[in-house]
């Protein structure tokens, strides 16, 4: 059986390409690379079955590693689906072949932002970035300052030393935050 690597979109979607993508091909067993957390993935794969009788196997890793694992493999894919992560990792797999194009049904009802036009991904939830508080520590050391309530806040000189973030080369969502300041 010739596997194909899909983004589907929505958890529903998940099911849906069940009906449409998955019977054709008749799996036996669907493996998924998940960039999403565990308990997510577990929860949409137990979805899946319940819905569609077909086991699914999981690999959970960082976005990275799965995206660069999915363009490695794409002349001979491990995975049936690369589930989450960024568009901007979706669309260099894409760049890359190692994409196949799907037309979700339920893909209509979506902003185009989240479809790629030639169908090679489809985008399942948007996630926003925003500024965490430690309120005790913040009032503690700047008992006379409101909260940041933007980025320009956090230039305040006040602030330097005080700001933590996860590394961009090592976290996706590091990278993002970066790529959106940029």
């Amino acid at each position: 059986m010739k596997k194909s690597l899909t983004i589907v979109s929505a958890a529903f979607a998940v099911i849906s390409f069940s009906f449409f993508g998955c019977q054709k091909k008749q799996v036996q067993n669907l493996k998924v690379y998940s960039i999403i957390h565990d308990e997510e993935t577990e929860a949409l794969t137990k979805l899946f079955t319940e819905k569609t009788g077909i086991p699914v196997n999981y690999l959970r890793s960082t976005t990275g590693e799965l995206v660069n694992r999915v363009i490695s493999e794409k002349a001979n894919p491990q995975a049936d689906i690369l589930l989450g992560g960024a568009s901007s990792y979706h669309i260099q797999a894409a760049k890359e072949g190692a994409l196949e194009n799907y037309s979700s049904p339920l893909a209509k009802s979506l902003p185009s932002y989240a479809v790629a036009p030639d169908n090679s991904w489809t985008g399942f939830c948007l996630l926003t970035l925003g500024i965490g508080v430690n309120e005790k520590r913040f009032a503690e050391k700047f008992p006379n300052m409101p909260f940041p309530a933007s980025w320009e806040d956090l230039l305040n000189p006040a602030f330097k030393g005080e700001i933590v973030m996860t590394n961009p080369v090592a976290s996706s969502t590091g990278y993002l935050f970066v790529q959106n300041q940029l």
